[in-house]
Formats: C-alpha cells, structure tokens, sequence
C-alpha cells in the first residue's frame, strides 16, 4: 500500500521547479534498462539541474547500485574526484624538517607521540 501511494505521489507531482534550484554539485545514476525512469531523460537533467552531471550504466535497471555495484561505485569516485582541488605538490606539514618535532613558526616543542 505504501509503495503504490508512493508511486501516485510521483507520478502527481512535477519536482522540476524544485530541481532547476538545486546549487551543488550532483550526480545522476540511470541504468539503461530502467522503465520507471529512463535513461533519456539524462540529457535532460544535465540542462534543467546546474552543475548535474549523468551516467547511463549499461545493463542495469532502476538500482544499478544493487545489480552494478562495481559501476556504481567506480561513478561516484571519479564523480567525487572530479570535486576534489587538484593540488600541486605534497601538503606542507608546518614542521621544521630538520627538526620534525619542532613547530618553526611557534617555536613550541611538538611531544613525540611515538613512544
């Protein structure tokens, strides 16, 4: 009974105002065997949600992240990579290379934790 209210409730509302406000970034999973929602409708997405990117993974239906979980998570990770700055070199550790237990800018002695 739930799910069919849920289904009503989806087929009566038209979300697409809600979506075209989104302003993060998003990813949009589709499989290319999905009736409930197919995979032409990315194209679509791409235009009316800014900065929404799509992938249609090939084989799978409406939960690909049940029957492609390797494909689903390989999407997502280079989704979440594509965020990530790309940095030039290795991060600065802040601490005196010569002396890594020693703070150069406070000159405050670090306790060695190793121990």
């Amino acid at each position: 009974a739930a799910l069919a209210l849920g289904l009503d409730l989806l087929r009566e509302q038209d979300l697409r105002p809600a979506l075209a406000r989104l302003r993060v970034p998003s990813l949009w999973l589709f499989g290319s065997q999905d009736t409930l929602v197919p995979a032409a409708v990315a194209p679509h997405i791409e235009w009316l949600v800014p900065g929404a990117k799509t992938r249609v993974i090939p084989g799978a239906a409406h939960a690909p992240f049940l029957s492609h979980p390797t494909e689903t998570g390989e999407a997502i990770a280079a989704f979440l990579a594509g965020l990530m700055p790309r940095r030039q070199g290795p991060p600065s550790t802040g601490l005196d290379e010569k002396n890594p237990t020693r703070d150069p800018e406070s000159n405050s002695h670090v306790p060695n934790c190793s121990a």
